[in-house]
């Protein structure tokens, strides 16, 4: 009978278990459309995204690794005009995990991610909020890159354990200080917004 009740109950834990996974990967997905929307609505009042706390071209997050000072929040400014709080990650996976959040220096670009605590499935690129966009049947690629080796960053490749298990979304294109009739207008477009949304790892 103590068997049977304790195989009963390793049975019914594992089924929780994974229905809590299951749950905390469906809040993260909310959070994230929460948030950018949040994000958005700050750049249509105040004409750029807003700052992380740790400046542009770097992870400012709920992450240790990433944290911010004494009271600052890892998205300045969302919050509570456009959001009531921040979100945190329901359960991190280590110190360079959880919500983080970048943009380049003009706040044309940003990446928010969930990087590092999917735990109920396998992020592919056919998901809709994988963390990079590089596969090469993928149109249009975000994360293809521009440079001479034209070679994908290692994190936006899917046999990667950060692409694996992060979600993100991002907005926003690099406006180049040049014509628009430049001819290398639309190369740059490119190479300076894959340096937020593909080379923040």
């Amino acid at each position: 009978m103590v068997a049977i009740v304790s195989i009963l109950s390793a049975v019914a834990y594992m089924n929780f278990s994974e229905s809590s996974a299951v749950f905390r990967d469906a809040q993260r997905q909310a959070d994230l459309r929460v948030m950018s929307t949040a994000i958005e609505l700050y750049k249509n009042k105040y004409g750029r995204y807003p700052e992380g706390c740790n400046g542009p071209g770097v992870w400012s997050g709920t992450a240790p690794d990433y944290s911010c000072s004494s009271g600052n929040q890892y998205i300045q400014g969302i919050a509570p005009e456009f959001i009531p709080r921040l979100p945190r990650d329901p359960k991190r996976n280590g110190d360079n995990s959880g919500y983080v959040y970048a943009t380049n220096a003009d706040g044309t670009v940003y990446i928010l991610k969930v990087r590092r605590t999917v735990e109920s499935e396998t992020v592919d690129y056919n998901h809709a909020f994988k963390s990079c966009d590089a596969d090469n049947t993928a149109s249009p690629l975000t994360c293809n890159r521009v440079y001479p080796s034209n070679s994908k960053p290692n994190h936006c490749q899917a046999h990667n354990s950060i692409f694996r298990t992060s979600y993100a979304v991002w907005g926003g294109y690099a406006v180049p200080n040049l014509s628009i009739t430049h001819s290398n207008y639309p190369t740059l477009v490119e190479r300076g917004t894959e340096d937020i949304i593909c080379e923040i790892s």
